[in-house]
């Protein structure tokens, strides 16, 4: 195998993968503001900057925008192209690596990352938020688990399926170890708030935004605890 067709099916994939986590992330974290509406502004404040942190572009982050809340960060990570690891940037950037390989994908995989290019583009903060954005996070994550399956039925088990696996799980792992450092250092840093209604929420989101919660529940049977989440 060429080393640009693997390059390309790698990044691909986690692209793909990685505008998945994002989106399921911001979803996670708008809901768990739902549920603590009480928070102060130095709370919230410290949850948005937590969200930063774990997406690694912090630096860059700070140079566009002034403060960190739920408008800033959603339009940083979701629709920023300045920021690489936009779900914008990620969908665009799987799109490009998938026509650069075009002969050696299948149809199926290639009509729905361009469909997911083409809905992206007609969408705008405005609307997002006008219309409730747990639809667009849903959009997202059904084309990514789309791909995914399509990829599965219709991808042969080759050299090349390897650099696709390689490529999702490879950032699979990073997201899920970004998200726990946070949650540890960040979220709770005093050891007295360990166990709290705050705590056990936060590790409620953490779990689903790894998409681990039913899981979870399914192998422990008692309440969520950190040694057993992370």
């Amino acid at each position: 195998m060429l080393s640009r067709v693997a390059h390309s099916l790698y990044w691909m994939s986690r692209y793909i993968e990685r505008a998945e986590n994002i989106a399921r992330l911001l979803e996670v974290n708008l809901q768990f503001l739902l549920d603590f509406q009480g928070l102060n502004d130095a709370k919230l404040k410290e949850h948005w900057d937590s969200i930063i942190l774990s997406s690694g572009e912090e630096d860059l982050f700070a140079e566009h925008y002034k403060t960190a809340n739920s408008r800033t960060v959603t339009e940083f990570l979701a629709f920023d192209l300045r920021n690489p690891s936009s779900i914008l940037a990620c969908v665009f950037s799987a799109r490009e690596n998938a026509r650069m390989i075009r002969d050696q994908i299948s149809a199926e995989m290639w009509e729905t990352l361009n469909e997911l290019y083409l809905y992206l583009k007609s969408q705008n903060t405005t609307d997002v938020w006008a219309a409730g954005p747990h639809e667009f996070f849903a959009r997202i994550k059904q084309a990514s688990h789309l791909f995914q399956g399509l990829t599965d039925a219709t991808y042969s088990r080759s050299e090349g399926w390897e650099f696709i696996q390689f490529g999702k799980f490879i950032e699979r792992a990073d997201k899920a170890t970004r998200i726990l450092d946070v949650k540890y250092h960040i979220l709770l840093p005093n050891a007295s708030d360990v166990g709290g209604a705050i705590d056990t929420a936060q590790w409620q989101a953490v779990l689903r935004s790894a998409s681990a919660l039913e899981a979870y529940r399914r192998a422990h049977v008692s309440a969520i605890l950190p040694w057993k989440a992370a």
